[in-house]
């Protein structure tokens, strides 16, 4: 009856959760067609998928990463003016390794705006944050995140000139007054904002569908140059992406953001196409990563095309602004670069204490026999079979893609296995040879028997008898996890050593 319930939970569960995630799209799509209410508060970059952080502050908490990146804006003006932005981010996922779960996330945001010409106008800011990450549903979460900010606006009026500084029958002189007053050519303040995101993920962990609201400004710090001081307005944004079809390799997103504050407004919208591939070529230049290819309408008649490319620790990308209406701005182009590590989430198992019952398989952890494996196994064991046993040894020798042959290192652990075998002749060997799931299925299966075939023939030529060594092969069938980045894939590129004997 227990089982029966848990059962029932567990459907029940996956249920919801289908459910939700529709639902969660259909809002998306809800909001992307209401958003001609929102507006943006400063630069707009076009590939703000590299920037997620800033415009969400919960965004750090929804990727499994550790890393930076840059991106460099130029808006060009036909009277030869520019705007040159530049944006750096620095996340770090924060990971509870022995309950297998993402729970957090911290960010560092850095903005600076220049104008080359005309207006000597500088903006700065630096916005540190922290998000809260929460399963509400199985692959569906919620993340929170808070986020302060200091900015710095000012500019030089040394470059000023205005009419009262031309003086009849003199011409003009610099020396003369503005005849305008300005408070400051310098100031400081300081903003909270705050946000939520919700995604969910796919088997393989990647993040598939997302929606994120977020509402800056929330103590509207006063900022103005002249008298008196006026207050920044509340800014509220959103952000989502729904993936709408996939296809092995290839899916295909809508994704959308806006901005409002006060009655002024910005929103843009458009498809990408991302491509997962796979390369282990070593004299190709790029190897197993993803490229995205995306193309964006924004509020103000403005186009933006652009892709990206991802590789194992990092990515480039490019993007540029067309504006069909506005003849005096020219076309805009961003350059992005990343360098990040995607952190692993493997869940720590406890093996049971309770004595081996006759005839089961127990499993020991890598790191158990990764010094002395034969002492740990005499003081499990001893040196004498008394019944029927075995006991699995999973170990990672390394392989690089398509590899069968043993380094040093794998044949000084065939060497400790060895001599637990020698010293008890009843000890009896089964391996068994594995791949990661990159190359056909025939080809992975040839490949784990030559793996498991060499470790045998290895215990053969230092005196292990053939009649007490077996191997096997099992390609990619069982992996031990996801086979989605390169670290995983190298985990299941392994041998197993099942060791038995049977009782007298």
């Amino acid at each position: 009856m227990e089982k029966i319930y848990e059962k029932n939970l567990i459907y029940l569960g996956n249920y919801l959760s289908n459910c939700f995630s529709k639902a969660a799209g259909l809002v998306l799509i809800f909001c992307a067609l209401m958003s001609t209410s929102l507006y943006a508060q400063n630069t707009q970059f076009s590939n703000y998928g590299f920037g997620e952080i800033a415009l969400n502050p919960a965004a750090s908490a929804s990727k499994n990463l550790i890393g930076a990146n840059a991106i460099y804006r130029i808006q060009r003006y036909s009277n030869g003016m520019s705007i040159n932005s530049t944006q750096m981010q620095f996340q770090y996922a924060l990971i509870n390794q022995s309950a297998g779960k993402r729970w957090g996330g911290f960010s560092l945001v850095a903005q600076s705006d220049k104008v080359s010409e005309g207006i000597p106008y500088t903006f700065y800011s630096i916005k540190p944050g922290f998000a809260y990450n929460l399963e509400i549903l199985p692959n569906n979460f919620l993340a929170m995140g808070v986020e302060l900010s200091a900015s710095q606006s000012g500019f030089n009026t040394a470059s000023f000139t205005t009419g009262s500084q031309w003086v009849n029958n003199q011409g003009f002189d610099e020396t003369a007054g503005l005849g305008e007053e300005f408070e400051r050519q310098q100031l400081t303040y300081f903003s909270v904002a705050s946000g939520l995101m919700w995604y969910d993920e796919d088997a393989e962990g990647h993040r598939r569908n997302y929606l994120g609201v977020s509402l800056f400004n929330l103590n509207q710090p006063a900022r103005s140059f002249i008298n008196g001081d006026d207050e920044i307005p509340l800014q509220f944004s959103a952000l989502g992406g729904y993936q709408f079809f996939k296809l092995n390799q290839h899916a295909f997103y809508v994704e959308a953001l806006g901005h409002k504050s006060l009655n002024e407004i910005f929103w843009g919208a458009g498809p990408k196409w991302s491509f997962q591939f796979e390369d282990k070529s070593s004299f190709d230049p790029f190897t197993a990563g993803s490229l995205d290819v995306f193309a964006r309408y924004f509020s103000g008649d403005r186009i933006s095309l652009g892709t990206q490319i991802a590789q194992r620790n990092f990515s480039v990308g490019f993007a540029i602004d067309l504006h069909l209406e506005n003849e005096a701005q020219m076309a805009s182009t961003e350059f992005s670069v990343s360098i990040f590590k995607r952190l692993s989430i493997t869940k720590e198992e406890e093996l049971p204490e309770e004595e081996h019952s006759i005839g089961s398989t127990r499993e020991f952890e890598e790191d158990d026999f990764q010094d002395q494996p034969v002492k740990v196994i005499e003081k499990e064991y001893k040196t004498s079979v008394s019944r029927d046993f075995s006991f699995e040894l999973r170990k990672n020798f390394n392989y690089g893609f398509n590899e069968t042959t043993l380094n040093d290192e794998a044949k000084s652990y065939l060497d400790d296995i060895a001599v637990m075998m020698q010293a008890n002749t009843a000890l009896k060997l089964r391996v068994t040879g594995h791949t990661d799931n990159v190359g056909t299925e025939e080809a992975n299966q040839k490949i784990s028997v030559e793996r498991a075939k060499g470790v045998r023939d290895y215990l053969e030529s230092i005196g292990i008898a053939a009649d007490r060594l077996s191997y096997e092969g099992k390609g990619a069938t069982e992996p031990l996890v996801k086979n989605n980045n390169e670290e995983n894939r190298a985990k299941n590129r392994r041998v197993e050593f099942l060791i038995y004997a049977t009782k007298d």
